[in-house]
């Protein structure tokens, strides 16, 4: 998988598992929204196809210029300068975990415009994963009599002299099929564009609350209509992803509202 995101996937997890009240907690937490807000958003809101960009490079005059593809030194630098899928793939798997923790749907549509680009919605229109499409790029394999085998991802479009984007199938610059984008490509799979669960528990102080009403509705549609059971608790319920739910649990004349924006393979609980 992409270098780089077990430190962002180790961020994650802390939030998940530290106290809140730890002060330690809000430092990782604020480092992860910056990230998300800044980086994995706010570049690639500003790129062409709503790629994650290369980065941020002084140009002569001094001014930071956004770098949508690695320059023409990708060339010699093979992987160290990249356009690498996996980095588009493993990006896209963080935007989904953290996406999850803090319910933000637009960090989905983030991921999914990153496999988007790996399968054909970029400049060249290359399907990236070989046999899958109707336009593969031309990789390295071929250049040497060996099979280009279908499942195969190899590393990805870079950029030319004009920083334009080019594809330079010959080396490993962008022909070099490689395991770790297949990772990537398979682990944001498991959690993109799946059903959402939705579980609850109603408590009364320390006190479960049995027999509550619970709807859930979508744009004011009733979805769906189900009990708390004797322990307090419903689910889990089956939803479709990347959208805004209203659930409204009533019991007497008491009633509660929440609203909750579910991602792909979320599994989220309410404590009401």
């Amino acid at each position: 998988m992409s270098f780089n995101i077990a430190i962002n996937l180790a961020l994650i997890n802390l939030c998940e598992i530290l106290p809140q009240e730890k002060p330690l907690w809000f430092d990782i937490y604020y480092a992860n929204r910056v990230f998300g807000e800044s980086y994995l958003k706010g570049i690639s809101a500003n790129t062409p196809y709503k790629q994650i960009a290369q980065g941020l490079e002084r140009d002569s005059n001094g001014e930071y210029k956004l770098n949508y593809f690695a320059g023409p030194e990708a060339k010699q630098a093979a992987d160290d300068n990249h356009g690498l899928n996996c980095d588009h793939l493993g990006m896209a798997y963080v935007a989904m975990k953290w996406g999850q923790y803090i319910g933000d749907l637009e960090l989905e549509e983030f991921a999914d415009n990153q496999v988007d680009w790996v399968l054909g919605s970029n400049p060249l229109g290359y399907c990236s994963l070989i046999g899958a499409g109707s336009r593969n790029p031309v990789i390295m394999a071929e250049y040497f009599g060996k099979p280009k085998l279908d499942g195969l991802i190899p590393n990805g479009i870079v950029g030319g002299e004009n920083e334009e984007p080019e594809w330079w199938g010959d080396g490993p610059s962008s022909g070099k099929d490689w395991l770790p984008h297949n990772t990537a490509y398979l682990a944001v799979l498991s959690v993109l564009d799946n059903l959402a669960e939705l579980n609850g528990e109603i408590l009364d102080g320390d006190n479960a609350v049995p027999n509550a009403d619970v709807k859930i509705f979508l744009d004011k549609k009733l979805v769906s209509r189900l009990k708390f059971n004797d322990q307090g608790e419903f689910g889990p319920v089956k939803l479709a992803p990347q959208r805004k739910y209203k659930i409204i649990v009533e019991k007497g004349k008491n009633k509660i509202v929440k609203v909750s924006s579910l991602l792909s393979s979320e599994r989220e609980s309410y404590n009401i």
